[in-house]
């Protein structure tokens, strides 16, 4: 999830020649290829969302965010949608109202209101909430995925875990890992009302192709994935913010692993977690596995002779083999979101 004050505008910024149109009788002007559901947000005429993020490229899925344009038939979804000069735009109307919560019932029939944890700020129940949904219509013995699509919960990565229980199967997690991080370990398999998000070829997260990034976290809209720290603390939705990942300690937003430059992004990885690799107090602080731990504070000397000053007389490449060495027993110590 997003940190507590981030406006998601939906989609991602466009490039292109300036384009005037009208959102509920606001007039606005952007970028040209920019979708409706952008404009909308930059109008502060937010479009309720599921599937859409502005980290990644539009989706159009949940079939929430229909609009009504004057001139059009139909409702198109407003994340797909890219403005036009002299567009009109409607985002509310009773007609929408009405499709919105029709749409919203049919998901939280299978993700009942409640479900998750208020840590992690769900956005399917804040947007039902909003309408005015408690309960749905539609909702019976078996159509919550803990019914049809129930699987235990996956706790076998060390710093965050899957409830299928809780996923609405919007395939942000799937987009962000295939996006936002290349690495393409996540999928969604079966179909109707048996999809489910599957990592590989149906393996536990830890023993599948997944690097801890953190991107799928980052994207989750429910409480389906999120990190066991902010589980364990019992954080609450107004407390939390952005989790830590990789990309962050390199400046990138969350999820983000630059790929380029590997020797110096390890000489900076290493001098950053540097002050937390002190004791094995601190260790525990960070709650990770008692083995993590005691490797930790063996390696912490050791890496603070390679990541001081005396480093920078030292080849990259040698460098490279150096931490590769010494990081040999504990992979996802020092790559994993924490």
């Amino acid at each position: 999830m997003h940190a507590k004050d981030y406006h998601d505008l939906g989609t991602p910024a466009a490039d292109g020649a300036s384009v005037t149109l009208e959102i509920d009788g606001a007039t606005i002007t952007v970028p040209a290829g920019t979708s409706i559901m952008r404009a909308a947000a930059l109008a502060d005429r937010d479009v309720p969302k599921l599937c859409a993020t502005d980290t990644l490229k539009h989706f159009g899925s949940c079939r929430v965010c229909l609009v009504e344009i004057e001139g059009r038939k139909g409702f198109p979804a407003s994340c797909t949608t890219e403005v036009a000069a002299g567009m009109k735009v409607r985002t509310q109307s009773d007609a929408l109202a009405k499709m919105r919560r029709g749409v919203l019932e049919l998901y939280v029939s299978e993700h009942p209101m409640g479900s998750c944890p208020v840590s992690s700020r769900c956005e399917l129940e804040t947007l039902a909430g909003a309408h005015g949904i408690t309960q749905s219509r539609f909702a019976g013995p078996k159509t919550a995925r803990h019914v049809h699509t129930h699987e235990p919960v996956d706790a076998s990565n060390p710093y965050f875990r899957f409830d299928n229980d809780l996923c609405i199967v919007c395939s942000r997690c799937v987009r962000a890992c295939e996006e936002t991080q290349g690495t393409f370990a996540l999928t969604i398999e079966g179909r109707g009302l048996e999809s489910r998000v599957s990592a590989s070829q149906h393996q536990p997260f830890l023993e599948s192709e997944c690097v801890s990034c953190g991107a799928c976290v980052e994207a989750c809209p429910t409480g389906a994935l999120m990190e066991k720290s902010v589980l364990a603390a019992r954080i609450s939705s107004d407390e939390r913010t952005q989790g830590a990942c990789l990309g962050q300690i390199f400046g990138n937003m969350a999820g983000v692993i630059s790929v380029s430059g590997r020797n110096a992004a390890a000489e900076r990885l290493f001098r950053a977690i540097q002050p937390v690799m002190q004791t094995a107090k601190t260790m525990r602080k960070l709650q990770l596995p008692p083995k993590a731990a005691r490797k930790s504070e063996a390696l912490s000397p050791k890496l603070r002779r390679l990541s001081g000053p005396g480093c920078r007389s030292t080849s990259p490449a040698r460098t490279s083999r150096s931490i590769a060495r010494l990081t040999a027993g504990a992979p996802r110590l020092t790559f994993a979101a924490i």
